[in-house]
């Protein structure tokens, strides 16, 4: 059984979680989709390199929506560290919720998910000030224009372009660090590099 996340990394807000078996790309574009009619499209997807979130269906549907799309450094799990943390919140929440049932059909499981990223959603967290997950998102959403996606589209592609030549990085570690330029410019970001993590590139 897999169980597929999307969150909101602002606000720690999940998203009903796919489940089933290992989904192709067809898939996830649907559910993309049908997440973005629903809720309103983010400016940035991050997603981690397997080939079912790089399939051509997704990224036409990103290309559909205006949402530009940052991939993971290859073998660097660290850089989805939210995620990561949402899959290990969602995978304890369920064995927790199905303690009490070990024979649980398949076919159930992703109703079981679906009430354990409710509770998630609502839980109370620190980081959040003391708020949940549900009141921070539905409260913070801003949403981005065409035009101001195509902006942001136009200065990221610049300045990976000149890192490309002064720099001589690969191109998605330049888009990476073009990126986070971009949301720090704007003030979505703030950087902190603590004793544990490797110097930073910019």
């Amino acid at each position: 059984m897999y169980l597929n996340q999307v969150q909101d990394l602002a606000s720690r807000y999940k998203f009903s979680p796919m489940t089933g078996g290992i989904l192709c790309g067809e898939e996830i574009s649907g559910y993309l989709a049908a997440t973005f009619n629903r809720f309103g499209a983010p400016l940035f997807l991050k997603r981690d390199n397997g080939g079912n979130l790089n399939h051509a269906a997704v990224n036409n549907v990103l290309a559909d929506y205006f949402v530009l799309p940052v991939n993971s450094p290859v073998h660097y799990p660290p850089y989805n560290g939210a995620i990561e943390e949402a899959q290990a919140e969602l995978k304890n929440g369920l064995a927790a919720k199905l303690s009490y049932k070990p024979r649980c059909p398949r076919e159930h499981l992703g109703a079981y998910a679906g009430v354990v990223e409710h509770d998630l959603n609502h839980q109370l967290r620190p980081c959040l000030s003391g708020s949940n997950a549900c009141q921070v998102y539905f409260a913070g959403r801003q949403p981005f224009t065409k035009w101001e996606r195509r902006d942001a589209y136009d200065w990221i592609s610049n300045v990976q372009n000149d890192i490309l030549c002064s720099n001589g990085v690969q191109p998605q570690a330049a888009w990476r660090i073009a990126v986070k330029v971009w949301l720090r410019m704007k003030g979505f970001i703030t950087v902190s590099i603590n004793g544990k993590v490797l110097p930073n590139f910019f």
